[in-house]
């Protein structure tokens, strides 16, 4: 984490940076008003428990659930990652979640690398043809002479 250093395990561990946000802002009209303005835990486990959090690698996006009012919040991280960006995005209503995981398409993402490098090749063989044709026509001039010229 940045701004911490590594603990050696003797001590008291360094601080670790931390950002409230929150949570339902973006809420449902239907969410009681205690959840909205925190008088009741959200997360459906009573105060002091913990939320399920997944976070998208290679992203900037993590999803939190509040499983007492059924719902899932989108926060977006700073452009580095760090929390001092970090905003609430969007909340997604009727969400009843305990556990969440992050899964990834490999074939998808295998599919738009194989697609990029076509695109890629396809690109430099248009481009060499283009060359190719443009010295070609380079050697085909043909200087015209005039009788006067001579």
């Amino acid at each position: 984490m940045r701004a911490t250093a590594a603990w050696d395990g003797v001590g008291t561990p360094p601080a670790i940076p931390s950002r409230q946000i929150d949570l339902h802002s973006l809420s449902s009209s239907d969410v009681a008003d205690d959840y909205k303005n925190n008088a009741e835990s959200s997360s459906g486990h009573g105060r002091g428990a913990v939320r399920s959090i997944v976070w998208a690698p290679g992203t900037n996006k993590v999803l939190i659930n509040s499983g007492k009012t059924k719902e899932l919040h989108l926060i977006t991280l700073a452009a580095d990652g760090g929390i001092e960006g970090a905003t609430l995005t969007k909340t997604i209503s009727g969400a009843d979640s305990r556990y969440m995981v992050y899964v990834d398409n490999h074939e998808a993402s295998a599919n738009r690398a194989a697609i990029a490098d076509a695109v890629r090749v396809a690109k430099a063989e248009v481009l060499q043809e283009a060359v190719a044709e443009i010295e070609a026509a380079k050697k085909s001039t043909v200087k015209v002479v005039f009788k006067s010229d001579l």
